[in-house]
């Protein structure tokens, strides 16, 4: 899911972010939104984009430091539709502290319904309410997942009904439970501006993620560090490469209590590939600003950068199929770096499945026949694309992955007719003429006509250009539901007196999807699919767009 990108120019002088695909935690159905804010003292109201059934929590953290003065965020009136934010500056009981104006600093946030969270994920979040009665009080919250070790733990404020400033105080972790109170900063116990340490009734959020998750997908990361009062740089990865495309949010989180001064994290220099934290203490309530070292959770999400495409990391079968052209296309496959297997069809009707990540099929009648009469072969492609395989066809290849063929000139005296095939290519029909070689011969080199402007033509070419490409009895491809990617400049009768194979304009590349649930378990994977009705393999030219298709299929 992608958050929303929102501009004002108003007098909060709001700015967003966008947040990456599939977020949530890693929770699909977890409805889920996120922004980033400039704000000051003064209280703004954010509004959410995802719409809310119930009341969602929301964590938020200042990821500048533009101003001198320590600030915390303010989240107050938080609604289905709406929560309001501010940033505060602790003054003291009596004000001597800090002033309380403060310039905008950059606040990013997230928000989402802990109700929708799925048990057994490790992830947990919800809300505690308690009344602070005095400085020492706790309140026990008990953990409902199962724990291996000890979680991180994230907590923040959703109401603000004290008018003394205040934040969660994390100690006793565990993998069951942990203690939290609603922690004023008193001082140093001598100076008369300190706070009394009671406080109202709270709100207050939590998040739980069991440590050893892996959330990098969903543009999340997570640890913990042992921090004092030193700014120390945090990376997101061991080497300190750039993980995200945009500043991420970042939200820090202390989780032990090795000292009693108080003391917050504190963030600068959030970046693409780090950030720097510190523990901070307010030297003017009377402490010294040293700190011990105490354990630091910290989360960032964004929008992840693309990972280095690897070919070594993908399995694909190219089909034997005795054809001029499936070595080939093997050998461009193989030298990219994929890892190839190379077997006819009757191995793929009883050993393809979805740990290879790329079915091709390259031309010939075999494949041809094998779509029209082997039933079982047929189950088996449609099981495998279910589960989200994909599919590349070329020639004969493409007119088995359509959904339906229509041949013409049978050579057994059959009457021209439409033949299920695979079904791979959802919504494609496959003109195919039988009797090709009679006015053909060996093959023709015909212009194709980019459609569209496309991932497989890699910028070599855009709409409008033409270039040559090998036809060797391919099919013409028509239908609906597809996405054409080149067309026929000219008909292929035109290279004798055929009148049935017309073509000028006519789908010559197609890419589409096999969207249906074939076993019927409400889990169907959409597995990718580009039909090729003529031959990539046999120009130097034109093999960039096997190999496009590929990594292209690989990577959506």
């Amino acid at each position: 899911m992608k958050a929303f990108l929102k501009f004002a120019l108003l007098l909060t002088l709001l700015t967003s972010f966008v947040a990456p695909l599939n977020a949530n935690f890693g929770q699909e159905t977890l409805t889920f939104d996120s922004g980033s804010e400039l704000v000051k003292h003064q209280l703004i109201t954010v509004s959410f984009n995802e719409t809310f059934s119930s009341t969602p929590i929301v964590f938020a953290e200042p990821i500048t430091e533009t101003g001198g003065q320590a600030v915390q965020p303010v989240i107050d009136n938080v609604t289905t539709t709406t929560f309001d934010l501010r940033i505060e500056e602790d003054r003291g009981r009596d004000g001597s502290w800090l002033n309380g104006p403060h310039v905008f600093e950059t606040v990013n946030w997230i928000a989402f319904d802990p109700t929708e969270i799925t048990a057994g994920e490790g992830i947990e979040a919800g809300t505690s309410n308690f009344y602070q009665p005095n400085y020492a009080h706790s309140e026990t919250v008990t953990l409902t997942e199962t724990y291996a070790s000890v979680p991180f733990v994230f907590a923040q404020l959703n109401t603000n009904n004290g008018g003394h400033v205040s934040r969660p105080d994390l100690t006793s972790l565990s993998t069951t439970s942990f203690d939290v109170r609603d922690e004023e900063d008193p001082g140093d116990g001598v100076d008369p501006g300190g706070w009394d340490g009671r406080h109202m009734a709270e709100d207050m959020a939590y998040l739980a993620i069991d440590s050893t998750l892996d959330l990098s997908d969903s543009g999340m990361y997570f640890d913990s560090e042992s921090i004092t009062e030193s700014w120390t740089t945090v990376c997101y990865l061991g080497d300190c490469s750039d993980v995200y495309v945009d500043v991420p949010s970042v939200f820090v989180e202390i989780q032990s209590e090795n000292e009693a001064d108080t003391a917050q994290a504190d963030l600068r220099n959030v970046g693409v590939a780090s950030f720097d934290v510190r523990l901070e203490e307010q030297t003017l309530g009377g402490w010294d600003n040293t700190h011990v070292a105490e354990d630091v959770a910290w989360l960032s999400y964004g929008e992840p950068v693309a990972p280095a495409f690897d070919p070594s990391d993908y399995n694909v079968w190219v089909v034997d199929t005795d054809s001029s052209g499936d070595t080939l296309i093997q050998s461009i496959l193989v030298a990219e770096g994929y890892n190839v297997t190379f077997l006819d069809s009757s191995y793929v009707e009883t050993d393809l499945d979805n740990t290879y990540d790329l079915l091709v099929w390259p031309g010939g009648m075999d494949p041809v026949t094998d779509a029209m009469f082997n039933l079982t072969l047929r189950d088996t492609i449609k099981t495998y694309m279910d589960a989200g395989g994909d599919y590349i066809g070329v020639c004969g290849g493409g007119i088995a992955g359509s959904e339906t063929m229509y041949l013409m000139d049978n050579p057994y005296g059959l009457p021209d007719a439409t033949w299920d095939v695979f079904g791979t290519g959802e919504g494609v029909n496959a003109d195919y003429d039988y009797d090709w070689t009679s006015y053909i011969g060996a093959a023709i080199y015909p212009d194709v006509e980019v459609a569209t402007d496309h991932d497989i033509f890699d910028g070599y070419y855009t709409a409008g250009d033409q270039f040559m490409m090998t036809y060797a009895g391919g099919p013409v491809f028509n239908g609906a539901g597809f996405t054409t990617l080149a067309t026929f400049t000219a008909n292929i009768d035109d290279y004798n007196d055929d009148p049935n194979y017309p073509a000028t304009g006519e789908a010559a590349i197609v890419e589409t999807e096999y969207t249906t649930d074939y076993n019927g378990d409400g889990d169907s994977e959409s597995g990718g699919v580009i039909l090729f009705a003529l031959h990539p393999e046999f120009l130097a030219d034109t093999e960039f767009l096997l190999e496009q298709s590929a990594e292209y299929l690989l990577t959506e």
